[in-house]
């Protein structure tokens, strides 16, 4: 019972990679939204199950919701929430299924072992905590992990579509000033 990652779980992480897939976690909608349940169902069947459970579907729906909440923390309660949260999944049933971490004492590493897919997101959101993002385009607003410190949009056609708007927004605003510098002066 040491690694309970399925062999979806191990082919999606070398596909996409464990930031996507925590992005599409992310973005699950909540129960409010009439899409969920395809949202959740499309996880589901892209990535596999997070972790063994009796509904894998109505977990992903909570994890998805727990996962936005740190993505947006901001006070230090939120933090706070956000770290027992963190400490909550990597809590094993029993000390038989509890994998040991990898150690280098020489290097002073030390490294968590996933054993589901789950712990595998929850190391992400760690490791990429400072670079977890949402698309600065009104339409999108999607989560996502930044490749690039100074990324601002999910994908490249948001990043055109924003950059477009925003271009627009800037002509519209200074058009009179330009027009003017561009007109004949008045003689008088």
């Amino acid at each position: 019972m040491q690694n309970q990652m399925s062999s979806k779980n191990t082919a999606a992480l070398l596909e996409w990679g464990p930031r996507k897939i925590l992005g599409d976690l992310a973005n699950v909608p909540g129960k409010d939204d009439p899409n969920w349940v395809t949202a959740v169902q499309k996880f589901v069947s892209t990535y596999g199950v997070l972790r063994p459970s009796q509904d894998p579907e109505m977990e992903v729906l909570e994890y998805a919701r727990r996962f936005r909440e740190i993505w947006t923390a901001k006070t230090e309660e939120e933090f706070q929430r956000a770290n027992g949260f963190l400490e909550e999944i990597f809590i094993a049933p029993d000390s038989f299924s509890a994998v040991p971490p990898i150690t280098d004492f020489r290097t002073g590493r030390w490294e968590p072992r996933p054993r589901t897919l789950l712990e595998r997101l929850a190391i992400e959101l760690m490791r990429s905590r400072k670079m977890l993002y949402q698309c600065e385009r009104a339409e999108c607003q999607k989560y996502f992990v930044k490749v690039w410190s100074r990324d601002r949009y999910c994908s490249n056609p948001c990043g055109e579509k924003g950059r477009a708007s925003s271009l627009e927004r800037y002509h519209a605003k200074h058009r009179e000033k330009r027009n003017a510098t561009r007109r004949k002066p008045v003689r008088r």
